[in-house]
């Protein structure tokens, strides 16, 4: 007998198998636990770099891309990508999803370790991390106002982002765009010409300017 011919002779029962059904399937999703943000860990590691004073295409070839060759070699490695700004390079190593997380964070750091003498010099140390969702920010603000550009920076970085961090539960604020405040030496070349100063003792004189250096106890 067919399910077509069973429901028009039996309509009272087929009636009671809907319902019940019905009533089944309410009970499973109010019972059915939903997280907003499930904790998962991706195989995911970050390499973050900062190179002050370098436009986006350097960042890329002399930092990232010189990351990304050494990355390659890692087995189990699933995807490698980059993101580069202006002075700031990101370097996102995905695995695939057997690999443990922590493995492939050491991975990465003896791999970075050995490209480090072939990256430029005046860089900042990379900062490797492994991510996960709960490590994504929940809230961007965005700060307008009748003020110069580093002054605003200068605002943000000095008097909200320690507000900021004092709430509770917060884990971290990043300060995106701005600009920082920076001091531009024009030389004069004919007085350099004049005293016979190479720009080598300029670059070594501004490099020490502004240092706290001890000098000893009376």
């Amino acid at each position: 007998m067919s399910f077509a011919a069973l429901s028009i002779k039996r309509p009272f029962f087929i009636s009671c198998l809907v319902i019940l059904m019905i009533v089944l399937g309410l009970m499973s999703l109010k019972s059915l636990p939903v997280d907003l943000f499930p904790d998962v860990s991706f195989p995911t590691v970050m390499i973050e770099t900062a190179y002050p004073g370098a436009g986006p295409s350097e960042v890329e070839t002399e930092v990232s891309k010189v990351i990304e060759d050494e990355l390659t070699s890692i087995s189990g490695i699933h995807k490698i990508s980059s993101t580069n700004r202006e002075g700031f390079s990101v370097v996102a190593a995905e695995f695939d999803l057997k690999m443990d997380i922590k493995y492939a964070e050491q991975q990465v750091r003896a791999k970075v370790d050995n490209v480090r003498r072939e990256l430029p010099d005046d860089i900042d140390s990379p900062v490797i991390r492994s991510i996960s969702p709960s490590d994504q920010p929940i809230m961007d603000l965005a700060f307008i106002a009748d003020l110069d550009d580093a002054e605003l920076f200068d605002l943000a970085d000095d008097k909200v982002r320690p507000l900021l961090e004092q709430v509770n539960q917060v884990g971290r604020v990043d300060i995106l765009g701005g600009r920082k405040r920076e001091v531009h030496v024009v030389v004069d070349l004919d007085k350099a010409r004049f005293y016979q100063l190479p720009a080598s003792a300029v670059t070594t004189a501004l490099k020490g300017a502004g240092k706290n250096v001890p000098g000893g106890k009376v």
